[in-house]
């Protein structure tokens, strides 16, 4: 660069501009208080973030990403709050979402609700030795109109959407309407991802499905106020249970054909809030890792 040329004379305009603007930042910052640090929060339940605040059935893909439960994202703002849902702004560049405050945790910092859960969603008592007990309503399989020895499934999924707040209605029983509902479908209540989408047709409930649970994963969706609904082999031909609680030697649940026994099924007993032991449901749920069970078939219900 040769002193005195026209490129040295705009390098230093340059130089002098670049220095006001720091000293304009300055001067800026005089007095403010230190920003907010940021705060990491992370899902206790499988969920989404949303881009905006709607029924995720009303969104499209790239509206939606899907979250598992334990991963974590760090927060530098939040924003808006409607109830229980809240709006953040991500931080790495990684945007603004609404995300669904219940099913989240803070990681090493304390975060004050945006609003009250409302009760339906968390309603609960304590279970044996300290545990947890969703008041999940009980129903059972043999009253259906709709084949009562073959619908363990939409039973239990109507015991999910009842505690989820779904409405009841005089007059009609809604494991029928699930029932027909899959028939007119042309869709499976023995395929749980056919589940999953029946659950999914009405609007605010969402299921997750997966295929390698284990104890840990279950709790997890119960603390968050997520009923989890369970396939195994308590009978030849398979049978579903609700899952609604636990504590130190088992779950608590919600089984829609009655009593099960070694023996077999005591359908002169109620199901409601019996006590399976870890063992039992480890022995039917996932016979291929019995002693760290991690096959269970399980689906997390939870309102969007």
């Amino acid at each position: 660069m040769n002193p005195g040329s026209s490129v040295e004379a705009g390098l230093r305009r340059r130089r002098d501009a670049e220095g006001e603007l720091w000293r304009k930042g300055l001067e800026q910052l005089k007095g403010r208080a230190p920003a907010a640090p940021s705060i990491l929060l992370e899902a206790i339940t499988e969920t989404f973030l949303k881009k905006e605040k709607l029924d995720s059935s009303l969104l499209a893909p790239h509206q939606l990403v899907p979250v598992e439960t334990g991963k974590q994202w760090k927060v530098e703002r939040f924003l808006e709050a409607d109830g229980n849902s809240q709006k953040v702004q991500l931080a790495y560049g990684a945007g603004q979402w609404w995300i669904y405050q219940p099913h989240w945790k803070p990681v090493g910092a304390t975060l004050a609700p945006a609003a009250p859960v409302s009760a339906s969603a968390v309603a609960r008592q304590a279970g044996a030795a300290g545990g947890i007990d969703l008041k999940v309503p009980y129903l059972s399989q043999l009253d259906n109109r709709l084949n009562p020895y073959g619908s363990c499934n939409v039973t239990c999924v109507a015991m999910c959407l009842f505690f989820l707040g779904y409405p009841r209605r005089p007059g009609t029983q809604l494991e029928d309407e699930l029932y027909q509902k899959l028939e007119d479908l042309g869709r499976s209540r023995h395929d749980p991802y056919d589940l999953q989408y029946l659950i999914g047709t009405y609007p605010g409930f969402k299921d997750i499905f997966r295929v390698d649970g284990g104890f840990r994963d279950i709790r997890t969706s119960i603390d968050a106020g997520n009923p989890v609904i369970v396939h195994g082999y308590f009978t030849r031909s398979g049978h579903i249970v609700v899952i609604r609680g636990y504590d130190d030697k088992g779950f608590i649940v919600n089984d829609p054909y009655g009593e099960w026994f070694s023996t077999g099924y005591d359908n002169s007993r109620s199901g409601e809030r019996l006590h399976y032991s870890y063992g039992l449901i480890a022995r039917t749920c996932s016979p291929e890792s019995q002693g760290d069970p991690r096959h269970i078939w399980y689906h997390t219900v939870f309102r969007v």
